[in-house]
């Protein structure tokens, strides 16, 4: 997926995604596939793989930002602001 992702191809890095989470549900490929959901308009999914990696590994560094970006976008900034802080 990440090859993908780099070459700008989203709808097949999201594919791929897709597949290594189902396959090894890590708190990277839950991270990847957020990221690759967010970047296709799609925050309410995102969000939900952004949580999953946070439960998975609470010092990630990329969920909270998922977290932070989907909730910025959807106007929730107190929401976003508690999770920054």
């Amino acid at each position: 997926g990440q090859a993908y992702w780099n070459l700008g191809r989203m709808a097949e890095a999201l594919e791929h995604f897709e597949a290594a989470a189902a396959i090894k549900p890590t708190a990277s490929a839950h991270s990847d596939l957020g990221w690759a959901l967010y970047m296709q308009d799609r925050a309410d999914e995102a969000l939900g793989h952004f949580e999953r990696t946070a439960a998975l590994d609470p010092a990630s560094a990329s969920a909270a930002s998922g977290r932070i970006s989907v909730l910025t976008d959807r106007g929730e900034r107190d929401k976003a602001y508690q999770l920054a802080q």
